[in-house]
């Protein structure tokens, strides 16, 4: 019996479809948005989920661009700083 010649593709199918196994979700590439380095919906949905008082008081102060101007903000503070440092320390916007 003769190996099989797998591809780079076939390692990546393989390697998302067991992360999608483990319980990862799987985003559409055009969820992804280059500029910001984020995918804007999955972060939007993690602070609605986990601050929501907070994200309500965004929206009485951005109104309809709460979204997009809390995730330029996020966007800006990770890259003078870093991910990790945003993640571990508390982000501030509008104070």
């Amino acid at each position: 019996m003769s190996p099989t010649n797998y591809t780079e593709q076939d390692f990546e199918e393989h390697i998302e479809e067991q992360l999608h196994n483990s319980g990862y979700h799987i985003v559409p590439p055009t969820d992804y948005d280059k500029s910001l380095c984020l995918i804007p919906s999955k972060l939007i949905e993690f602070i609605k989920e986990t601050q929501p008082d907070t994200f309500k008081k965004l929206v009485l102060q951005y109104g309809p661009e709460t979204e997009s101007k809390l995730t330029k903000n996020i966007s800006k503070k990770i890259e003078s700083l870093g991910v990790i440092e945003v993640l571990r320390n508390v982000f501030k916007d509008r104070g």
